[in-house]
């Protein structure tokens, strides 16, 4: 899978980078935290020199240093860390807004478009007042749906389907350009400073499908059902990768997995046993966590256009790196499944709960079917993303992002509705005050803020492996 993905964006990256312009949020750190002036004889970078930067990093890092003592000292923390918050609920059947301070999405969203951040925290707004008017009213108690959010996350993963299209729709000129390329005949594009030629990376992409179907048919799982999972496995992946790459808002999750949709779209009541075993233990790889390792090769490809290195040299380097990243995993899999002992004990004790490995059961004794409530909300979802694009092409002022809409009913944006409305105030007030000027003078600020937190959560987790190896502190969560 991560083959595939890594193919499609070599296949997206000029439209993505060179005619779309993404901004890449996310890519833009690493520049700026490592550009140095070829004029200046100091080691050390133009940004960790900066005032401001030296500013935001100590404040930053003596608020850890203050929470770290606190553990032996048992004063009051800065509310930085995982569990300081609080919810706020407007009504009956309402559900309750989190309302906590997460200082790595406050740093980065700073550097996402402010018609992204409004829209973020707007979209969760409407969710929140669309949720429980459904509930007040019992629609959500009849639809039948088997989607975790019920119609409400069902209308947004409309919308998501709705982006995909539209991506793809505007890249038609290029993907067509990309075929004739393929094909031999005349095109004006150019391959050799992609990660791999673009004839290698259709190949890779055609066999790398064709194992992960006949591999998934060997655990049961019908090609009907397979051709569906698949299709929406690379819609969700891709949303996700486009999410990320064009906003950076990196915690991005969505209200349902791809194995949990696939049977709520198909009804658990018309899959025989071995698709719904099949798709329950393919939350192993289907989850949308899962996309972000496809969010990275994006990225790479951004990187090679900025920093003007050679593309395929940069993907060797990436891929020993991850290679040395995955023998770490694999080991670290092993060596915790021995010291927690079993499949089943091992998964409770690293994520909290054993729920996915009752969820083939509850699919089994619960059958659904889809409603044709759930068609309408969805085509709603979809709906409305292509008007808000739409509007966006035609009014230059509108203010709405489909990105806002698209993530809205995921988990972790309903932890990140502080953080996100904070930023998009705090450049709002930047930017009409004093331009793009005092937006970019504020830049080394945040940086500092989240070096310094970043410092401060290595030493955090320092003290817990030397003074606390059985109560760990968790200072960080989505």
């Amino acid at each position: 899978l991560l083959a595939v993905g890594l193919c499609q964006v070599v296949l997206l990256r000029k439209q993505w980078v060179e005619h779309e312009r993404l901004s890449y949020p996310l890519a833009q750190l690493p520049i700026a935290l490592t550009e140095t002036s070829g004029e200046d004889a100091s080691p050390w970078p133009a940004m960790i020199r900066n005032r401001m930067f030296a500013i935001g990093f100590g404040l930053s890092l003596f608020m850890m240093l203050w929470n770290i003592a606190g553990y032996w000292l048992n004063w009051e923390p800065f509310p930085i860390r995982w569990g300081n918050g609080t919810s706020i609920q407007i009504g009956r059947d309402f559900p309750p807004q989190i309302i906590r301070m997460n200082v790595i999405t406050f740093t980065l969203s700073f550097f996402m478009n402010v018609d992204i951040l409004f829209s973020i925290w707007f979209f969760q707004i409407l969710k929140t007042l669309e949720q429980g008017l459904l509930t007040r009213v019992g629609i959500n108690s009849v639809s039948g749906t088997a989607i975790p959010g019920g119609l409400v996350a069902v209308q947004f993963i409309g919308g998501l389907i709705a982006f995909v299209i539209w991506g793809f729709w505007t890249a038609r000129r290029h993907l067509s350009e990309v075929w004739r390329h393929i094909r031999g005949g005349p095109s004006s594009l150019r391959d050799e400073d992609e990660l791999l030629p673009y004839r290698t990376a259709v190949m890779l992409g055609v066999f790398g499908s064709l194992y992960v179907v006949f591999w998934l048919h060997t655990t049961g799982m019908s090609f009907p059902v397979i051709v569906v999972f698949l299709l929406l496995i690379f819609l969700f992946y891709m949303a996700v990768c486009r999410v990320v790459a064009e906003s950076g808002f990196v915690f991005v999750d969505l209200p349902v997995n791809v194995h949990q949709f696939t049977v709520a779209i198909l009804g658990s009541g018309s899959l025989s046993s071995q698709n719904l075993l099949g798709l329950g233990l393919g939350s192993a790889f289907a989850r949308n966590w899962k996309a972000l390792p496809m969010v990275v090769p994006a990225h790479i490809a951004r990187l090679k256009s900025v920093m003007h290195i050679e593309g395929r040299t940069l993907f060797l380097w990436c891929a020993v790196a991850f290679g040395i990243s995955l023998l770490i995993a694999l080991c670290f899999t092993v060596y915790s499944g021995y010291r927690l002992g079993g499949a089943a004990n091992f998964y409770q004790r690293i994520y909290g709960d054993g729920r996915f490995y009752g969820l083939v059961a509850t699919w089994m004794k619960n059958s659904t079917h889809v409603t044709g409530t759930e068609i309408i909300f969805l085509l709603i979802g979809a709906a409305t993303v292509m008007s808000i694009t739409v509007a966006r092409y035609l009014f230059p002022w509108w203010p709405l992002s489909p990105i806002g809409f698209v993530v809205a009913a995921g988990g972790t944006v309903r932890s990140a509705f502080l953080p996100i409305f904070l930023v998009w105030l705090l450049k709002v007030i930047l930017l009409r005050a004093g331009g793009m000027k005092m937006y970019r003078s504020t830049q080394p600020l945040i940086l500092g803020i989240l070096i310094g937190h970043i410092v401060g959560a290595a030493l955090s987790i320092l003290a817990d492996v030397l003074y606390f190896p059985d109560a760990f502190h968790e200072i960080q969560d989505y």
